[in-house]
């Protein structure tokens, strides 16, 4: 085995992460993309007409969800596409080391930060609590009693206290 066939593995391995890396990237951005339309329609869609307190928390809740995965995710699509100019500040280096000492370049690599890592979880975990929760509120919203219905139901209680009062207050015969 020959330095060319080392050299033609490492040329291979760098196309294989640069795509890779470019995928990761596409992948971010259409999820990203999606996650902050979907905060926007559902911020703009809401309507204030729920009296449940218990009802406003799950949206609030919900939203604040996607909120910060959308959040998340453009932290890690930031960090992806830094990857290749921290790749080249590190390979620019070992080129100018390699020069000074007169010997070959090392080979090198740049890995993702942990917090790349970690905001990746994260944000499919955010992202998937908070769709989740927006079903659970779009239930919930589904089966709330409107503000008529409501004034009914309310018109019947007091229509039947009043039968029993005065059912109460008829004399005995």
């Amino acid at each position: 085995m020959t330095n060319e066939y080392y050299k033609e593995q490492i040329r291979q391995l760098t196309e294989v992460m640069e795509k890779s890396t470019e995928k990761k990237i596409s992948f971010f951005q259409h999820l990203l993309l999606v996650s902050a339309s979907i905060v926007g329609i559902v911020i703009s869609l809401h309507t204030t007409n729920s009296e449940s307190l218990y009802i406003r928390w799950v949206f609030l809740v919900s939203t604040t969800l996607l909120s910060l995965g959308a959040l998340s995710l453009a932290v890690v699509l930031y960090d992806f596409s830094r990857i290749q100019e921290t790749l080249c500040q590190v390979l620019r280096t070992e080129i100018q080391d390699a020069i000074k000492t007169d010997r070959e370049c090392k080979i090198v690599s740049v890995d993702n930060k942990k917090r790349t890592l970690f905001l990746e979880k994260t944000s499919y975990i955010l992202l998937t609590l908070g769709f989740v929760l927006q079903i659970t509120y779009t239930g919930l919203m589904a089966f709330q009693p409107t503000k008529a219905e409501k004034k009914i139901e309310r018109k019947e209680f007091i229509i039947k206290h009043e039968t029993k009062t005065i059912d109460n207050q008829a004399p005995n015969r």
